[in-house]
């Protein structure tokens, strides 16, 4: 009896001592596995920094903000619409996130990344840059200014620099090209104008193509009304009017 006691010990002490043994192995191999995963994370962070600063190098400068003028409170008032949001507000977006950036991000409130890769595209325009690697430098220079200005200082650059067709750079040339008027006098609806012809899904001349322009207002002033700028009744009648566009320069046909 005793001895079958012992036999039964031995052979529990064993079976624990063999069970003992396959965990440690597989922790051991978690571990592994673990520690591979991770340096395979941190290599792919590492080289993803690394694109960034490269994709940044690249550019003759990098924009210097508090040099543009403070963007009038209408234009404010429609491009913080035209974003989705009640406040323009630009949250820091990390490098590692440059190949899944889109230019309307739903982790991004208020389209912060819209308003920075529009004011990224406006800033590259100026150099000479080769077509085919802008696409990543841009996304680059949107990433960088995210982290470097305040969707105030965005909107101010963007206001000055964007190049409407048939128009010198910025809103107020745009704004004296399109309706012959400063763009402090402007309403709101004419403003909507320029902003829905700038960052419009697609690139047209508003002064050729009143129809295309009406469409991009319209989706603007829809965005106030959706985001409490417009009353139902306001936002009706402004969608049915007109655009008033001055007609196209004889010297400057419409092809």
């Amino acid at each position: 009896m005793l001895a079958d006691d012992g036999t039964t010990r031995r052979k529990t002490a064993s079976s624990h001592a063999m069970k003992g043994r396959a965990v440690r192995r597989w922790f051991r191999w978690l571990l592994v596995v673990g520690g591979v995963a991770m340096g395979a994370v941190g290599l792919l962070f590492a080289s993803l920094e690394a694109f960034y600063r490269y994709q940044l190098a690249q550019l003759p400068e990098l924009p210097r903000m508090g040099d543009a003028p403070v963007s009038l409170p209408l234009v404010t008032r429609v491009m913080t619409a035209h974003l989705g949001g009640t406040a323009l507000q630009v949250q820091p977006v990390l490098p590692w996130s440059l190949p899944v950036t889109r230019r309307r991000n739903a982790q991004l409130p208020d389209g912060g990344f819209t308003l920075a890769y529009a004011a990224a595209g406006e800033w590259l325009r100026r150099f000479d840059l080769p077509a085919q690697p802008t696409h990543w430098r841009r996304q680059a220079l949107a990433v960088w200014l995210t982290r470097h200005a305040s969707a105030e200082q965005l909107l101010a650059q963007w206001s000055s620099t964007v190049k409407l067709p048939r128009a010198a750079p910025g809103l107020g040339n745009a704004s004296l090209s399109y309706f012959g008027r400063p763009l402090e006098t402007l309403e709101v609806s004419e403003v909507a104008v320029l902003i829905g012809s700038a960052l419009g899904p697609i690139s047209f001349d508003a002064l050729c193509r009143h129809d295309l322009a009406m469409k991009a207002r319209n989706r603007v002033l829809h965005s106030l009304q959706r985001t409490g700028g417009l009353g139902d009744e306001e936002a009706t009648r402004l969608m049915g009017q007109p655009v008033g566009l001055a007609p196209a320069s004889p010297d400057e046909p419409c092809r």
